[in-house]
């Protein structure tokens, strides 16, 4: 009897525990919640394009693109039909093109395999390519209502510290550790209110560096009460950032026409165009080889001037460039160009390019028009 008593108790106390917990979480969302277009809407398409817009993207930039697609394609249907070129012009300066591709990838497969229709729960919608874990969660939750957690970088935050999560982040034991305390105070009956109170709570309030004073968990946070709230959630040491060297030649036909080429394969930048280029080990070379597919034209070449790029930082490496812009004697209909394009100066304004690239453009036009 005196078992099942104490097994009473803690069962009270834990229920106690999560409404206290669910109902300080939902007053401070009323109090601080940002006005986001997304929160307006249970349509899984928004929903769904509005997560993949902000994976590895501050709110403040995202919001900007995410409004310029839905203009561009304001359904699933739009977007599973755009050309791929369109879609990643709009997506030109976010970063991570990868995503552009998965999501252009999952449109379709929603329209072709599914009719158009997102699937209603999270394991339908964790099954179709490109969506994870935490994305099926989100949607699920927000335009369908499941009662599923969302675990986002916010929600890790928030939960190691309140709960004193001291494994390694991104283990297998940390994450099994958040889905468990989490299942402690979630609000099964609200759940898409209390994943958007405690996601916002770890971007506004408990941040990497929190704002401890003004918490309404300060009293019984784990980390705060033992000084730990800029140590949790524990992390590795960062990997070393590499740098990459690329060396762009910029080429000017007489005709006032240049060469472009879309990258391919896997890495940086998939699907964009860029000018010729060749990678080198080390910093600006001084003999640096022609691009491929180029062939040696130093002797068709009118003027050639080199400007170095400020370095351009992607989360695990750092692109250094230097750009060679040269003025031709001649057109390019002399040469083998099978895996370029050529283009007007007025079409680089219009195809995707990476940001990097895209900084210079009108530098290059004024220097290929031999007015720089």
């Amino acid at each position: 009897m005196a078992l099942i008593k104490q097994e009473f108790t803690n069962l009270v106390r834990l229920k106690t525990n999560a409404l206290s917990f669910a109902k300080t979480i939902f007053d401070w969302y009323e109090m601080h919640r940002r006005d986001l277009p997304w929160r307006n809407t249970r349509d899984p398409y928004l929903i769904w394009l509005s997560e993949i817009v902000l994976q590895q993207t501050r709110v403040n930039q995202g919001i900007g693109y995410y409004e310029r697609l839905v203009k561009a394609y304001p359904d699933v249907l739009s977007l599973a039909t755009a050309k791929d070129d369109e879609v990643f012009k709009l997506w030109e300066g976010l970063g991570y093109y990868k995503r552009a591709l998965m999501m252009l990838g999952t449109a379709r497969e929603i329209v072709n395999k599914h009719g158009g229709v997102f699937p209603d729960t999270a394991a339908g919608l964790q099954a179709l390519k490109g969506i994870g874990g935490y994305t099926s969660a989100a949607v699920a939750s927000f335009a369908f209502g499941e009662a599923v957690i969302c675990v986002d970088g916010n929600v890790k935050r928030v939960a190691s510290r309140y709960f004193g999560i001291e494994s390694l982040y991104g283990s297998a034991g940390f994450e099994a550790e958040v889905r468990k305390h989490l299942m402690q105070v979630f609000d099964c009956g609200n759940p898409a209110l209390f994943n958007q109170a405690i996601m916002e709570f770890g971007a506004l309030q408990c941040k990497p560096k929190p704002e401890c004073s003004s918490c309404p968990f300060a009293g019984e946070c784990y980390a705060y009460g033992r000084g730990k709230q800029r140590t949790l959630p524990f992390k590795a040491e960062k990997k070393k950032v590499s740098t990459r060297y690329f060396n762009y030649f910029v080429l000017f036909s007489s005709d006032g026409k240049t060469l472009v080429k879309k990258r391919s394969g896997n890495d940086i930048w998939n699907g964009l165009f860029e000018f010729p280029m060749c990678e080198t080990s080390n910093k600006f070379e001084n003999h640096i080889p022609w691009p491929e597919g180029i062939g040696d034209i130093s002797g068709d070449i009118i003027e050639s001037v080199v400007f170095d790029a400020a370095p351009h930082k992607l989360t695990h490496r750092t692109i250094e460039a230097r750009f060679r812009v040269i003025r031709l004697k001649n057109d390019f209909n002399s040469m083998n160009l099978a895996d370029y394009q050529v283009i007007d100066l007025t079409q680089l304004e219009r195809i995707a390019m990476p940001r990097l690239l895209g900084r210079y453009i009108e530098r290059i036009k004024l220097l290929g028009l031999g007015a720089g």
